[in-house]
C-alpha cells in the first residue's frame, strides 16, 4: 500500500514537471466617458497683504483644473476612437 501511494505522488511530480504551464493575460481598455464639471465661482475678502498668496492660491487652481479638463478631454478622445476602431 505503500508504495502505491508513493509511487502514485512521484508520478504526480514527474508528469507536473513536463506539463508547459503557460498564462497569457490580454490587455483590453475599459471605456467610460466622463464629464467636466464647472469650475466653483467664489467672492473672496482677503486683506491687501495676502493679496500675493491669494492670486497664486487662484492660479494654483485654475492649474489644476486645466489638468483635470485636459485629462478628461484625453480619455473622452481615445473612448470616441476606441468605439470608431482606430485603436485596438
Amino acid at each position: 500500500m505503500r508504495i502505491k501511494i508513493v509511487m502514485m505522488i512521484f508520478l504526480s511530480f514527474l508528469f507536473s514537471a513536463c506539463v508547459k504551464k503557460e498564462v497569457v493575460f490580454e490587455d483590453k481598455l475599459v471605456c467610460s466617458e466622463q464629464i467636466k464639471i464647472d469650475r466653483p465661482k467664489a467672492d473672496l475678502r482677503v486683506k491687501k497683504a495676502d493679496i500675493n498668496i491669494a492670486l497664486a492660491f487662484k492660479e494654483a487652481l485654475n492649474s489644476s483644473f486645466d489638468f483635470y479638463e485636459n485629462q478628461v478631454n484625453q480619455n473622452n478622445k481615445l473612448c470616441k476612437d476606441i468605439k470608431n476602431d482606430n485603436i485596438k
